[in-house]
């Protein structure tokens, strides 16, 4: 009988400084099939932001929100399915401070 799968929480930043942050790999014998990402920004100084990037390892774009789009006080949403495999991981680039990104997807046997 096959086993219910959850989503989880595959990563999470805020609020970010502006810099890149890296998660992952999966554990051996996982991989993570990223589902949904969602982003906001409510610490900036700015109204119109310069954004921020999330990618696979090898910066094939994930989602991102780059000038001129990215504003304050905007949710942001992502759906779709990008899968991480040992020993890729997921980068984020955030290009200001105040940004609260959180990554979900499963985590399946390989």
């Amino acid at each position: 009988m096959a086993r219910p799968a959850y989503s989880r929480l595959l990563a999470f930043v805020g609020p970010s400084a502006s810099t890149a942050y890296l998660f992952g790999p999966p554990e051996a014998g996982t991989i993570w099939d990223v589902r949904s990402v969602d982003a906001i920004n409510n610490d900036a100084l700015t109204y119109w932001l310069l954004g921020f990037a999330l990618t696979d390892g090898g910066n094939v774009p994930i989602f991102e929100v780059l000038a001129p789009y990215g504003v304050l006080h905007r949710h942001y949403h992502w759906d779709g399915r990008q899968v991480i495999e040992p020993p890729d991981v997921i980068k984020l680039v955030t290009n200001e401070v105040g940004w609260y990104i959180r990554v979900t997807g499963y985590v399946l046997a390989s």
